[in-house]
């Protein structure tokens, strides 16, 4: 990350409640959408490491 503010990129650093927030929202509202794509069997995969 320090090297991306070097270069003059602006990092955006969530705390621990607006992460969980946004991993919740991501899990259900885009990984449905995802799972049509890239097939069930890759996003049970991906639940079951994220668990």
């Amino acid at each position: 990350m320090k090297m991306l503010e070097e270069k003059g990129v602006e990092v955006v650093r969530f705390d621990k409640k607006e992460f969980d927030e946004m991993v919740a929202y991501v899990r259900a509202y885009a990984w449905p959408k995802l799972e049509k794509t890239f097939g069930k069997e890759v996003f049970d995969g991906l639940r079951e490491a994220t668990k």
